[in-house]
């Protein structure tokens, strides 16, 4: 539950307005609140509740009954002894009484019960949107991230991955926000989490590519051929035995090394085919969901949500395979 705040006197008003109309609150009155809501955090059902019982007690009918019942028992006790008409005054205090009792239980458990459960469904689903909100402010962090990293280190192909894969996303975000499914909602989410994974695996090839990058492979592939040629030297010349053994040993390090980056130069590579495979699934669904009804293609969107859920354990699985060699290789190549 959210900790409660300060009292909103617009919020207030606003549910008194809706509440006391005789319909019940209205749907531009819900959308006013829900929109409060957003900024007042203090908003929940258990508030409500207690804000509705408040107002089922000061509705105009109840108070009304309860004063003149009041009235009524005052004029009884004080008044009727003397100037009479102490039976009229009992049947009014017993009339306005039950009277305020039943309007009380007609606007809480009928119209006040009804009003609160509308309001739980809107609150279950404001609180919904608004993780979903949150989740796509992190998902554009990350991506504003790896788009100023793919820039820094002048990596084209990383950059266009990311683009292509946030162009497709935000299309199918645009197509899925006017799109009305029975399951659109789990939909979204496989969708946004196949993004999520994408732009995981871009990010794991940052990192692979920053590892490649700050080993100087050509360094290494010159040194090596130095090493060849001095070690050719030394045997025609017929140089000392351990002193050959050396240069071998060193020209051997450096090519396992260069073997090591050309090894995560490939994984790389696979990294990027995966992001593709991502971007792909994402732009079937954008262009297979236009086409999808409740009723007529109940199978196509459950076939369509069980690839979904495919693409996202692949893509985990062979992220974290590609992870865990690469951490072995570079870690081969500090020892």
């Amino acid at each position: 539950m959210r900790q409660e705040r300060g009292k909103n006197p617009r919020r207030e008003e606003q549910f008194k307005r809706d509440f006391r109309t005789r319909d019940g609150p209205s749907i531009k009155a819900t959308k006013e609140e829900s929109k409060i809501a957003k900024k007042d955090d203090g908003l929940s059902v258990e508030k409500l509740r207690k804000e509705v019982l408040k107002d089922t007690l000061e509705h105009p009918l109840t108070k009304f009954s309860i004063f003149v019942a009041i009235l009524s028992l005052i004029f009884l006790i004080f008044i009727a002894p003397f100037a009479g008409g102490g039976v009229f005054a009992l049947f009014t205090m017993i009339g306005s009484a039950a009277l305020g009792c039943c309007s009380w239980l007609w606007n809480w458990f009928i119209r006040g019960k009804k009003y609160l459960a509308l309001k739980s469904e809107e609150f279950d689903g404001l609180e919904k949107k608004l993780e979903q909100g949150k989740e796509q402010e992190e998902l554009k962090t990350i991506e504003a991230e790896l788009r100023s990293d793919f820039i820094e280190i002048g990596y084209n192909e990383g950059l266009k991955a990311l683009e292509e894969l946030a162009s497709e996303y935000n299309a199918f975000c645009r197509i899925s926000s006017v799109k009305s499914l029975v399951a659109m909602d789990r939909v979204r989410d496989l969708v946004r989490d196949v993004y999520r994974q994408g732009l995981g695996v871009l990010r794991t090839t940052l990192e692979a590519i920053k590892q490649i990058e700050a080993t100087p492979a050509k360094r290494l592939l010159q040194e090596t051929e130095d090493y060849a040629k001095t070690i050719e030297r030394l045997e025609k010349s017929g140089g000392d035995a351990e002193e050959i053994q050396r240069w071998k040993e060193r020209k051997e390090a450096n090519e396992q090394h260069l073997k090591i980056i050309s090894n995560q130069r490939k994984r790389v590579i696979e990294l990027l085919a995966e992001s593709d495979l991502c971007e792909g699934q994402i732009r079937k669904v954008r262009l297979e969901l236009p086409t999808l009804t409740d009723d007529k293609t109940k199978d196509e969107v459950e076939r369509m949500m069980d690839e979904l859920e495919f693409r996202i354990r692949f893509a985990k699985e062979r992220q974290r395979a590609l992870e865990q060699q690469s951490q072995l290789n570079f870690g081969k190549k500090e020892e």
